[in-house]
């Protein structure tokens, strides 16, 4: 995985950098899409990047 600030990350997308804190603080939600780009951005898979719980697992 490549390293990157998040200010580089959030220049590339065009979003603030607070955007991608919150994205890595599960307190914001990304897109499908955004998720698939900046997984490809920092070279893994959205799997590798993002973690997903059903609603099951969240109890």
């Amino acid at each position: 995985m490549k390293k990157m600030s998040q200010k580089e990350l959030a220049k590339k997308f065009g979003v603030s950098r607070a955007n991608i804190t919150n994205i890595e603080l599960n307190t914001q939600k990304p897109s499908v899409v955004k998720m698939y780009d900046i997984s490809r951005v920092l070279g893994t898979t959205i799997e590798e990047l993002f973690t997903f719980e059903t609603p099951d697992e969240k109890k």
